[in-house]
């Protein structure tokens, strides 16, 4: 029988809904604290690990027995899969359950920054009625958006700005110009994006190739008084260079939903700087429940299809040496 091993971090995705699953499937999954890592993954044949769990070369080599980590995520920037191969492990994600969430979510930014809803409703709160002084919005409607990684969910949001009536300029790395076309957006190499749009939606990955890829001189190149959103992965914004960017002026605000380092710890820049100008949220932007019941069902698939010796749904290929 499969022994699957849940680690319980600050993310609950459904843990205990899962392991009364498990128990009810006949299979055997254990939750464990992240803090007795790796010492209780001995006979640990499946790890799920969300993405608060680093899956490196030390904690593969602590499951002799592993054939599988399952993240219940779309991002697997936390496993060493040069590592997992050599343990010749499979690695599975979720790429889909939150598409339409995230991109709901990324338009509600949009909203909460040119609005001024959370500074109106914190003022409000705070027993002032004011109307006029530093609250005028800015329209969404006819202005250009920027989507930095159109992929499923980049792509979700350029329908759902589209119907808006906005202008959609849309980056990927390897792009079907004549695709995207098609569908009603304009292709624009990343510099140009940046430069001809008044707001930017980033929904890359964390890679090394990605790692810093909205830094100091492509924050130089945005419009300004442009604004910025990051709901892809922390490190792919210089959260320093957007923060510099902000108090200068040359950006008129952003919003993150993603930190390099999550949860930030007290005393972060980032916090001394929410108000008026940056909205952050605790990497929410995922969470409906909708969304939920999606990637406890494809889990659920995917540990039934391990425990018959199939393929998951979703596997990842191992990576090239």
């Amino acid at each position: 029988m499969l022994k699957i091993k849940i680690p319980i971090t600050l993310s609950d995705w459904g843990q205990g809904e899962l392991l009364a699953w498990a128990a009810e499937s006949g299979l055997s999954a254990e939750a464990v604290p992240v803090d007795s890592l790796p010492g209780s993954l001995a006979d640990c044949n499946v790890l799920v690990a969300d993405a608060d769990v680093p899956v490196g070369r030390a904690l593969i080599s602590a499951m002799p027995q592993i054939r599988a980590v399952l993240c219940p995520c779309i991002g697997v920037d936390n496993v060493d899969r040069a590592a997992l191969a050599e343990a010749g492990a499979l690695l599975a994600n979720i790429p889909d359950y939150c598409v339409v969430a995230v991109a709901e979510f990324t338009i509600g930014l949009l909203y909460a920054l040119t609005r001024r809803i959370p500074l109106a409703a914190a003022r409000l709160a705070a027993g002032a009625w004011a109307q006029q002084e530093g609250l005028a919005g800015t329209e969404l409607f006819g202005k250009t958006l920027g989507v930095v990684a159109y992929g499923n969910i980049g792509a979700d949001v350029a329908r759902q700005a589209k119907g808006l009536g906005m202008k959609v300029l849309v980056h990927r790395r390897h792009m079907d110009e004549a695709a995207i076309r098609a569908s009603g957006y304009a292709p624009a190499p990343l510099d140009d994006l940046l430069a001809q749009s008044d707001f930017v939606t980033v929904h890359a990955p964390l890679t090394e190739e990605t790692r810093g890829l909205i830094g100091a001189e492509r924050i130089a190149r945005m419009k300004d008084g442009a604004y910025l959103v990051n709901v892809g992965r922390g490190g792919v914004v210089d959260e320093a260079a957007l923060l510099g960017a902000l108090r200068g002026g040359k950006l008129a605000g952003a919003a993150l939903d993603v930190m390099a380092q999550e949860p930030l710890p007290p005393g972060d820049p980032l916090l001394g700087m929410v108000g008026e100008k940056l909205i952050l949220t605790p990497h929410i932007a995922w969470n409906t429940e909708e969304a939920g019941a999606k990637l406890l069902g494809c889990l659920k698939r995917q540990l039934l299809a391990l425990a018959k010796g199939e393929p998951p749904e979703h596997l990842m290929p191992w990576p090239q040496t």
